[in-house]
């Protein structure tokens, strides 16, 4: 009797209606919940997007490579789903190799920074070796990202490793491949992810959703994603049941949710003297727009540790960074980073939606003025050798200012703040 109770039950539940867009929704609730949506997907459809430039590569899942030139950053992506991964790094204090390690939905995994740890999918129960920690990922799907952005070449590749379980018991470690030529930055993905139409984009989160485990706390929002026609049940998306001008409104709710997190990402974060901190990573529970924010700067782009990641829109007087001026960071002799700081200065294009690299340096390694000043020119010409400084170049249009700081909480060397004023030096 009990089991034609439970098939009843099953078959009850597989022949249910699956949830899908709704003709009753007016076109003003439709663009609503496009916005709400683009706002809670961005994060894990920018980093599913990532992946698969990733994979184009011919790296392969379940893989650390090495990239970025003289050894500066570290990357994999792990499928959890068959076994769990053993991740392997060096004395973060040694080495200062900051790492962060990430669940599908950009949720920042608390991982030791030294040692060994096994990363595991949300349905492995198994047992683990004597000695080795676990992490338990809420998705299959998981992002690592290590950075010793001075290019610290005492720092080889080896010290890291990531292995399947059952070989890792075997005594093998898999040290990172080298993939220097080709390798995709975070900017092009990005840009296509800003480009997706609303069928390209709501139909891979739909599709990320009826994949990937779903908090319990993301149920109400689910039922309003499913009457726009974003199923989970399927992983389609589909808008037939919409009027004309619901469905073109999801389309203006996806683009105003698009301009919301870049908005935010460049004026939400607490601002302090000109920077703007932004977090290593959001936690399980985090405002969606927090985590879409520091997704649209870049997913793990200041890994986990004692480090600052700061963003800066403006110059000294306030006014907007674009490629028509010229502007100058100087670290006074008393106002320098951290004495054990590797720091690293770059731009973001605005408009390209692209970061391009500009120095990557220890605090010695920058060429120092006879006052004992650092100087770093932003300025599209080359300002010439007799500047006593390293140039970066900007961008044509609006630009924003990203410094990065392996040792962001320590004081500096004459025991105050150090983060520098940007001074602008012509109109």
């Amino acid at each position: 009797m009990g089991r034609i109770v439970g098939m009843v039950s099953l078959c009850v539940f597989l022949c249910m209606p699956a949830a899908h867009a709704s003709g009753s929704v007016t076109a003003a609730e439709a663009g609503a919940v496009a916005e709400e949506a683009c706002v809670y997907g961005f994060a894990p459809v920018l980093l599913e997007v990532q992946r698969q430039a990733f994979l184009r590569l011919q790296v392969g899942m379940n893989r650390l490579v090495s990239h970025g030139g003289a050894g500066q950053e570290i990357e994999a992506y792990l499928d959890l789903s068959r076994e769990p991964m053993v991740l392997c790094s060096p004395n973060a204090q040694v080495s200062r190799v900051p790492f962060q390690v990430m669940d599908a939905r950009t949720n920042a995994l608390t991982v030791s920074g030294q040692g060994c740890v096994t990363l595991c999918g949300p349905l492995w129960n198994g047992s683990l070796p004597g000695g080795l920690g676990r992490v338990n990922s809420p998705t299959n799907i998981v992002y690592i990202r290590g950075l010793w952005i001075c290019g610290n070449t005492g720092v080889p590749e080896k010290l890291f490793s990531l292995t399947p379980l059952a070989r890792y018991g075997k005594g093998e470690r898999h040290a990172p491949e080298n993939a220097e030529q080709g390798f995709p930055g975070r900017s092009s993905p990005l840009r296509q992810v800003l480009l997706m139409d609303m069928q390209a984009f709501y139909g891979r989160l739909a599709s990320f959703l009826k994949r990937t485990p779903v908090p319990g706390a993301d149920s109400a929002l689910l039922g309003r994603m499913a009457r726009i026609g974003i199923d989970r049940e399927t992983g389609f998306f589909d808008t037939s049941a919409l009027t004309p001008a619901a469905r073109a409104e999801v389309e203006q709710g996806l683009r105003r949710g698009m301009d919301r997190i870049a908005r935010y990402a460049f004026t939400g974060f607490p601002v302090r003297d000109g920077w703007m901190a932004v977090p290593h990573g959001p936690r399980p529970g985090d405002d969606h727009l927090v985590r879409s924010a520091i997704a649209y700067l870049g997913i793990g782009g200041m890994p986990s540790g004692d480090g600052v990641w700061l963003v800066r829109t403006t110059d000294a007087r306030g006014d907007g960074l674009t490629g028509s001026g010229s502007y100058l960071i100087r670290f006074d002799r008393d106002r320098i980073p951290p004495a054990q700081a590797c720091w690293s200065l770059s731009v973001f294009d605005r408009k390209a939606c692209r970061e391009y690299p500009g120095v990557t340096v220890g605090q010695d390694a920058l060429q120092k003025a006879a006052d004992g000043s650092m100087k770093i020119f932003i300025q599209q010409l080359d300002p010439g050798t007799d500047a006593q400084g390293v140039w970066v170049k900007a961008p044509d249009g609006d630009f924003a200012l990203m410094l990065r700081s392996s040792r962001g909480n320590e004081d500096s060397a004459g025991g105050g703040n150090w983060y520098p004023e940007v001074e602008r030096a012509s109109p």
